[in-house]
């Protein structure tokens, strides 16, 4: 039988917050917009990108673990991706191979507020589908 990831659908949408002050981290960004003109945009097909990069765990798959693990992550004014976080998870396996995927993606094109790059959160669904 052979086993193979299909990213079946995802849908994107920001999911612009003000940052809670929780002090758990030092590298969790302060000044987070809430409002912006323009949500930050990914430089290129996400969804190919995704399907490029994600790699189904085999435990998972000898499993039959699928779903979609929601996650979070900021993209800072430089386009970079940080303080990635799952929001709903699947299974760990999943988790961690979604956070993977998603803290290695180049940079962004960052949003803007006022025409300057500003950090803003981004929401992302990651479906784990397996065929046979």
């Amino acid at each position: 039988m052979r086993l193979a990831l299909f990213i079946l659908s995802f849908m994107l949408y920001a999911c612009i917050a003000v940052a809670q002050q929780t002090g758990t981290s030092q590298s969790q960004p302060q000044d987070i917009e809430e409002f912006v003109e323009k949500t930050p945009v990914f430089p290129g097909d996400l969804n190919q990108y995704l399907t490029a990069q994600i790699r189904y765990p085999d435990t998972a798959a000898r499993e039959n673990i699928q779903g979609r693990v929601l996650l979070r992550f900021v993209v800072r004014n430089t386009g970079d991706v940080s303080d990635v976080t799952v929001v709903r998870s699947v299974h760990p396996l999943l988790d961690e191979e979604a956070v993977r995927v998603v803290s290695a993606m180049p940079r962004w094109q960052p949003a803007m507020r006022a025409g300057i790059p500003v950090n803003a959160y981004f929401t992302l669904p990651v479906w784990f589908r397996l065929k046979t």
